[in-house]
């Protein structure tokens, strides 16, 4: 006779693990330049977008500022990629895309305690600033 058991996770721990599965942070960092190109390619894809993709990348003490010109997230496409972790929906948008884990937002866990993300889709959406913690499976919504 064989017993099922049902495997349960801690949500937050995981996500801290699948934030750490990059070889160095430099790597973890590059994860924010590589969603910066993604959302780029995908806005000229759908022609909300003209002109290249400009990334400006800062280190001052113990931060870093990544920032771009290219169109960012809404607050339901946020909390869309945030629900459905590990599921990448770059794959099946026949773009090419650089990311396609699904993981992307949490790689901070690789170098930090705190990501902030300050997002903006196009000039009629209000910009959505959005803070993960390190430990924590929640993501804290609010208006910057």
């Amino acid at each position: 006779m064989s017993k099922i058991v049902e495997v349960e996770l801690n949500k937050a721990e995981s996500l801290v693990v699948l934030g750490t599965l990059y070889h160095s942070a430099a790597d973890a960092i590059k994860e924010y330049v590589s969603n910066a190109l993604d959302e780029w390619q995908r806005a000229v894809h759908d022609q909300r977008f003209k002109g290249p993709c400009v990334v400006n990348f800062q280190l001052i003490k113990k931060a870093i500022t990544i920032d771009y010109n290219a169109p960012g997230m809404d607050e339901e496409e946020f909390e869309t990629a945030l629900k459905n972790v590990v599921t990448s929906s770059k794959p099946g948008q026949g773009i090419p895309q650089i990311g396609y884990l699904g993981i992307g937002l949490w790689s901070f866990n690789q170098i930090g305690n705190l990501a902030t993300f300050y997002s903006k889709r196009d000039e009629t959406t209000p910009t959505v600033k959005v803070a993960l913690r390190r430990g924590s499976s929640n993501a804290e919504f609010s208006t910057p």
